[in-house]
């Protein structure tokens, strides 16, 4: 095993510590090119861990690329990255994923997707693909153009299909999830409650309103549609209540409407 330490000077002028470790280390382009090969372990001064199987660092861009199992630990924000590929620009602190990836925050929430940009500096992670994420309670959010603010606990993204522990789901144009308080404020908002909810599972009961804000006892629509009938393949309901502001008190499991 072989022990490669790297020392730079950035853009910025200041001092910086990259530590490598495989089984085979090859050095090109007069030093400024390192390739590693097998059980690629690399380290930062700011607690970044990584591993990859291969890894090609070119110390004249400060650009680290890493390729087969991927697993990038961000020890400080509590952040692992797995991803087959990753680059990982230490200029501006960004790390992206191409291709399959799934990043575990804190191992409380897990993002599976595409195609992923992490910028440290921002602490924020993004993604214009479809993906998913999945919270300890079983908790599914589905959602596309996805953008985690990690300093706020929040999510924001378009065409958000939310399941909660209720198994009540959510269809948003686009929404923002505070995941602190599961609170959420969306636009153009449906919920299909779940079909029991009021005694009778032949039922459909759900709601559609032009905005939405969700809290852990109720949530409330605005310009709202509420209505309970079957779903039938192009027939309006039999029935249907219009109001301004409708509630869904999630704790007595009724309809308010004014």
């Amino acid at each position: 095993i072989f022990l490669l330490q790297i020392i730079f000077l950035s853009n910025f002028v200041y001092g910086e510590e990259l530590n490598f470790e495989s089984e085979k280390i090859k050095i090109e382009d007069k030093g400024n090119i390192i390739i590693a090969e097998g059980k690629v372990k690399a380290k930062t001064k700011d607690n970044l861990e990584i591993n990859s199987e291969e890894s090609e660092y070119n110390k004249k861009d400060l650009i680290l690329k890493l390729r087969k199992k991927v697993k990038i630990n961000d020890k400080n924000k509590g952040i692992i990255i797995f991803a087959n590929e990753v680059i990982y620009d230490q200029n501006k602190n960004i790390i992206f994923s191409k291709g399959e990836t799934e990043i575990n925050y804190k191992n409380n929430y897990k993002i599976i997707g595409s195609d992923f940009t992490y910028d440290r500096n921002l602490e924020k992670i993004s993604t214009p693909n479809k993906n998913q994420t999945n919270d300890k309670l079983g908790v599914v959010l589905n959602s596309s153009e996805l953008n985690f603010l990690i300093d706020k606990n929040e999510i924001r993204a378009k065409k958000i299909i939310l399941f909660d522990e209720d198994n009540n789901q959510y269809k948003l144009d686009y929404g923002i999830v505070n995941l602190n308080t599961n609170e959420i404020v969306a636009q153009n908002a449906e919920i299909n409650l779940e079909n029991s909810i009021f005694g009778n599972i032949n039922n459909d009961p759900r709601i559609k309103g032009k905005s939405l804000i969700t809290e852990k006892e109720k949530t409330i629509l605005y310009k709202g549609i509420f209505t309970s009938c079957k779903k039938i393949k192009n027939k309006c309901p039999d029935w249907s209540l219009y109001a301004d502001k409708v509630t869904h008190d999630k704790i007595k499991k009724k309809i308010e409407y004014k």
